[in-house]
């Protein structure tokens, strides 16, 4: 799902699928002091993501060019 975006679970997320896994998560990333290279390492990776691929200079550029396919398309009609 998050994959066209470049996102990968375990490297720029942690993904879960109930409410049990989600307390669980939780509580490893912010109680365990084992999981903190692992949070700060996926922090770093989200980040450097954010920066590189969702700036609002990246995002406008292509809601511009959807915005431009939309005309061209609707002109056809």
């Amino acid at each position: 799902m998050y994959a066209s975006l470049g996102i990968r679970e375990g490297r720029h997320v942690v993904m879960f699928d109930s409410l049990a896994e989600f307390v669980e998560t939780v509580t490893n990333y912010t109680m365990r002091p084992e999981y903190e290279a692992r949070r700060q390492a996926i922090v770093r990776r989200a980040q450097a993501l954010a920066f590189k691929k969702f700036t609002w200079a990246h995002v406008a550029g292509r809601l511009e060019d959807a915005l431009f396919e939309a005309q061209r398309k609707f002109a056809l009609r």
